[in-house]
């Protein structure tokens, strides 16, 4: 859930003088050759630790989950993924007994056979527990068609290095997609859209600049509200969101209004194409989070990383 963040040079500056920020979660840009170069300079990779029973599936408020403990069964490790349909990112977390301790935000490099991606993430403590979590937010088409002994490796650039055996997980995975068609079926919209759609919406401009520090409700600073909300868009013909719901509360009605209102404002898409070679109605869902600055401790490698993808998207334009 997206909390406050500290900043360094101008971009401290901004954040400080708006003394809020909204994002959408990052997109993790797949990287390879910045995960490789990495790679290089990084220690061997850790043994895989073994699954303890099979992936458990669970249909949440807060989307589809699936979790497995892994390593000795005195001090597991929990990995889990959550999703939510029309989504294309798909939240990564693990849970273990660590010493390290406070909020940081980091950069993830994922490997899983063959395949590569650099990501932010963030880690934080439980409340009142000793595990600490790691989160991050990676592409779903990493984990496609992966074969029965696959092993997914996470290296965070400030917490240590884990690898995992990722037996019996396409399985999981199929269960995890019938219960966001279900999710979806409950929103009122057909699961199978994407099969219709011959191209998808593609955004234009910097999506993160869709919702910014701007948009962050008066109402909701004065009363130190601040979470995370899940907002499904309909895509017009036109490339414009005709139709925002949160299906996701943050929290915070003004919080979610001034989501709705931003993306209705200021979001741009390239309409899909549907099979017919006409632009179609589609959907997304995006999850925005909402932060007030002051606890955040980032990386050297997060803030370049954030750099990067701002340079990126004044390119792109």
């Amino acid at each position: 859930m997206r909390q406050a963040e500290r900043r360094s040079g101008r971009a401290r500056g901004r954040a400080e003088r708006r003394g809020v920020t909204a994002a959408r979660v990052p997109a993790g840009a797949a990287l390879l050759g910045s995960a490789l170069a990495l790679a290089a300079a990084a220690p061997p990779d850790p043994a895989p630790l073994a699954p303890q029973g099979k992936w458990v599936v669970n249909y949440g408020e807060r989307g589809c989950a699936m979790a497995r403990a892994f390593g000795p069964s005195d001090a597991p490790v929990i990995v889990a993924w959550r999703s939510l349909p029309f989504s294309d990112r798909v939240e990564l977390s693990v849970q273990r007994r660590l010493g390290q301790r406070g909020l940081r935000r980091g950069v993830l490099t994922i490997a899983v056979e063959g395949r590569g991606d650099e990501t932010s993430y963030e880690a934080f403590n439980g409340t009142g527990d000793k595990l600490r979590t790691l989160r991050g937010w990676t592409s779903p088409a990493l984990f496609a068609d992966l074969p029965e002994r696959a092993v997914l490796t996470l290296t965070p650039s400030s917490e240590p290095a884990l690898a995992v055996s990722l037996v019996g997980t396409a399985r999981a995975l199929a269960a995890l997609a019938r219960c966001n068609d279900d999710i979806a079926r409950g929103w009122g919209v057909a699961p199978g859209e994407r099969e219709a759609v011959a191209t998808e919406a593609q955004s234009r401009g910097d999506p993160a600049r869709f919702i910014g520090p701007e948009d962050y409700a008066k109402a909701a600073v004065a009363r130190g509200e601040l979470g995370t909300s899940a907002q499904l868009w309909t895509i017009a013909t036109d490339g414009r969101v005709s139709e925002c719901r949160t299906v996701i509360p943050s929290g915070s009605e003004a919080l979610d209004k001034a989501g709705c209102d931003a993306a209705r404002l200021r979001a741009r898409f390239t309409p899909a194409v549907g099979r017919d070679g006409r632009p179609m109605t589609s959907h997304t869902t995006q999850v925005i989070r909402w932060e007030l600055p002051g606890a955040w401790q980032d990386d050297p490698a997060y803030r370049a990383y954030v750099r990067q993808r701002r340079e990126a998207a004044r390119a792109e334009g």
